[in-house]
């Protein structure tokens, strides 16, 4: 009887595992059958996303006893995005979005307001929305927004090697992100 308890909380715990976990997200036909697009007939533009990355251990780069400060994957989110006219078809913009979620102290916002490359290539960065979620003893859930202007011919290069970006941040604190190459090369071939 032990044993059947002990084998059906295996398969439980096993069906609970998030098959978005298992997905290669550096396998650029992964990536490329995963692209999502959105129309605003009004806006008259077409948005694609390239699948959340947030959630995968390489992306978001973690220090010792960052945790309180630091990006909490479950919450944040990671994606390449395109905006093209539907008018002329020309891709408008292509961006690196992050939603980074982080628990602070009353007060104690990071205020991204930088972003520089591992090539050290100070990189376009607006930001998009600022909100504060829950609040308890510990202190508050902070989101903060930004849109990464990226260049075609910048995102063919990353294509190649990936993409390591540091955020820094008006409280003196930093946080780096890393986009797999086949990522990166999946989205601009759904894009072509």
């Amino acid at each position: 009887m032990k044993n059947v308890m002990i084998l059906m909380v295996f398969l439980l715990v096993g069906c609970a595992v998030n098959p978005t976990s298992m997905v290669n997200y550096s396998d650029s036909q992964t990536v490329a059958s995963l692209v999502t697009s959105d129309t605003d007939d009004y806006k008259k533009i077409t948005i694609f996303r390239a699948p959340n990355i947030a959630k995968l251990p390489e992306t978001i780069e973690y220090k010792a006893n960052q945790y309180l400060q630091g990006d909490s994957p479950e919450n944040s989110k990671v994606y390449l995005r395109a905006i093209r006219s539907t008018e002329g078809k020309q891709l408008t913009v292509y961006q690196l979005y992050i939603s980074s979620n982080y628990l602070a102290s009353r007060n104690s916002w990071k205020f991204y307001n930088e972003a520089i490359d591992s090539n050290g290539k100070k990189l376009k960065m607006n930001i998009i929305d600022r909100k504060v979620g829950n609040c308890g003893q510990y202190g508050c859930s902070l989101e903060e927004t930004l849109g990464i202007a990226m260049l075609k011919q910048d995102l063919e290069e990353y294509a190649l090697t990936g993409l390591k970006v540091k955020l820094y941040s008006k409280n003196g604190s930093s946080q780096i992100y890393y986009i797999p190459s086949g990522y990166i090369s999946g989205f601009l071939d759904y894009l072509n």
